[in-house]
């Protein structure tokens, strides 16, 4: 559009300058020519505004013919990637809910796992004496609570999924 008004006042500034051209010489011409030259003259101006006019179109109908296929190029460049995000939004949700699941399967596998420890530490309090009972307690308790994680992240990942098959 920017490349095809400009051409269009052009031509029409060239055709309105011929005309006047035309119209200047036939003034010109009227007192000396006769009427036969005049009409030859006017035909001939004619013609070559009529040739300019038609090179005219033809150049712009070209320009909008690449701008249509630009257009096009473009509208499909756009459906490409919006197809591409919503590939990448359901392949992200796929992700999230199976991240979701895993941690899922991790909380049930860890509380199974303090469960288990718990009730082996209600068997152990129950068959100690009375008076042992609360040294006992009070040992398994700072264990659990004292102990700090010695294994690296990629090692409690891997023990976490083995403990998720397993469950």
């Amino acid at each position: 559009r920017g490349v095809a008004e400009p051409q269009l006042q052009a031509c029409a500034e060239a055709t309105s300058s011929a005309c006047e051209a035309v119209r200047r010489s036939l003034s010109a011409r009227r007192s000396d020519d006769s009427e036969g030259d005049f009409e030859e003259a006017l035909a001939r101006e004619r013609k070559q505004a009529h040739e300019r006019l038609r090179s005219s179109c033809a150049e712009l109908l070209s320009h909008l013919n690449d701008l249509r296929r630009e257009l096009l190029e473009q509208r499909s460049a756009v459906d490409a990637s919006a197809q591409q995000a919503r590939d990448w939004q359901h392949e992200a949700a796929a992700r999230h809910a199976d991240l979701e699941s895993q941690i899922a399967e991790l909380g049930g596998a860890l509380a199974s796992r303090v469960q288990a420890r718990l009730q082996e530490l209600r068997q152990e309090l129950s068959q100690a004496a009375p008076g042992q009972r609360f040294v006992q307690m009070e040992a398994a308790l700072s264990e659990l609570c004292a102990r700090p994680p010695q294994r690296s992240f990629d090692s409690v990942l891997d023990a976490a999924r083995d403990e998720a098959r397993t469950v």
